[in-house]
């Protein structure tokens, strides 16, 4: 059996002609967002994401993008933005 790779909503918020990012445990900088919780949609995970982070109310849009992304040398997730 194939490993299952995790997934992270992440969200493009544009305030002032600039994209929000905020810096990660590793100190680099990435969009906002995070991993569903078991059984939760991606517009609600994104939704929750947004009001734990940022503390501000959204409203989800068409997905833009999906790459495998390697956090840490041979660890990848899978980035649903």
């Amino acid at each position: 059996m194939a490993d299952i790779l995790p997934i992270s909503i992440k969200g493009v918020l544009i305030e002032d002609s600039k994209v929000v990012l905020l810096e990660n445990e590793r100190g680099e900088r990435e969009l906002p967002g995070g991993r569903p919780e078991q059984g939760e949609q991606p517009s609600i995970s994104l939704i929750r994401e947004f009001a734990e982070e940022l503390g501000t109310e959204i409203e989800v849009g068409p997905i833009i993008g999906c790459w495998n992304f390697e956090v840490l040398p041979s660890r990848y997730v899978m980035i649903v933005t």
